[in-house]
């Protein structure tokens, strides 16, 4: 949604060869770390030796032309200085009006990704009355549930209607999602952080 918001933003043309640009990188990344990982062999095998040497030949050709993009568009220095990086989403998201979604969203789904103690330590549970601990995810099964819902479907339609006016949409019964958005509107916005999660003395999980 927030990318989505920015190559709208910007002249047409540019977004254009922003994601070109962005598929270019993503490729080879993903071509020279498949050949690291599998050896020259194998790498071989898989019929991929073609579209490394075709992609690094343009690579300095995209190279320079993300170069001038980032200077058209203003972006800031990637790391040690370097000119033509991309910008980081953080970044994007505030020329877009978007930072407190993106700081909260982003906080609250990298402790899955990143080494994190308080996330581990959240599946851990003291129940005094019977003088024991009980590690599982299963009590943030509906919690997870309810996050998920209500940040997924908040995006989706966010990210709906950045594109409304720019592509025709059919749908065929519209009210199956305002119902759904409703429902999930009612139970209310969910928090990244709970006060029984911070119970440090015991006690469990109230509710």
């Amino acid at each position: 949604m927030i990318w989505l918001k920015y190559l709208l933003a910007i002249e047409g043309s540019h977004a254009e060869s922003v994601v070109q640009c962005i598929c270019h990188d993503e490729q080879i990344k993903a071509l020279r770390k498949q050949r690291t990982v599998a050896g020259k062999e194998a790498f071989r095998d898989l019929g991929l030796v073609k579209h490394l040497s075709k992609s690094e030949k343009a690579d300095a050709r995209i190279r320079n032309r993300l170069r001038n993009l980032s200077e058209t568009l203003g972006w800031p220095e990637g790391s040690g200085g370097k000119k033509g990086v991309l910008p980081p989403v953080n970044w994007i998201a505030s020329k877009v009006n978007e930072q407190e979604t993106y700081d909260l969203i982003y906080h609250a789904t990298s402790r899955s990704v990143h080494f994190s103690p308080m996330e581990l330590l959240r599946r851990a549970w003291y129940f005094p009355e019977r003088k024991s601990i009980t590690i599982d995810s299963k009590l943030f099964k509906e919690y997870w549930g309810h996050f998920s819902l209500h940040w997924g479907l908040w995006l989706f339609l966010g990210t709906a209607l950045t594109v409304a006016d720019r592509i025709e949409v059919d749908v065929d019964d519209p009210n199956h999602l305002l119902e759904a958005a409703k429902r999930i509107g009612e139970i209310g916005r969910p928090p990244i952080i709970t006060a029984d999660e911070l119970y440090w003395g015991g006690g469990g999980p109230k509710g």
